[in-house]
């Protein structure tokens, strides 16, 4: 669940933030903006995200067994593979994306919106988004 977040949390993580564990240890996101959201699953098994602005998403499987996300506002979206064997994202939004692995060995997200960046870890070992911008 590292990397899936694109439509909703992308927004969030524009600002920049980290991932850590709340108090029952689930994990969590803190925004430099404010937000704050937890990560779960939910009675089907599918993993869920819910923020303090109200959002939520959740991500599945396909009938072809690929990875997907719906938000509460309506995207749905796919995970593939590209010919380069890297991670790919699409939703109903037109947002085309792609995970990498940039020259310092971290992973990257980069897509045709203008959301890019990189996660690292802080000083306290938290997985942390830095975006580009």
């Amino acid at each position: 669940m590292l990397a899936l977040f694109v439509t909703i949390v992308a927004s969030a993580q524009n600002t920049g933030g980290y991932y850590t564990k709340d108090a029952f240890g689930r994990k969590t996101w803190v925004g430099n903006d404010g937000t704050t959201g937890t990560y779960g699953t939910d009675a089907f098994g599918r993993k869920t995200y819910n923020d303090s602005h109200g959002n939520s998403a959740q991500w599945g499987k396909d009938a072809l067994g690929r990875q997907t996300y719906q938000d509460n506002k309506g995207t749905t979206g796919t995970y593939g593979t590209d010919a380069l064997g890297r991670k790919t994202y699409q939703d109903s939004n037109g947002t085309m994306g792609t995970y990498g692995t940039d020259a310092f060995g971290r992973r990257t997200y980069q897509d045709n919106k203008g959301t890019s960046g990189y996660w690292t870890k802080d000083a306290f070992g938290r997985q942390v988004w830095v975006p580009n911008n």
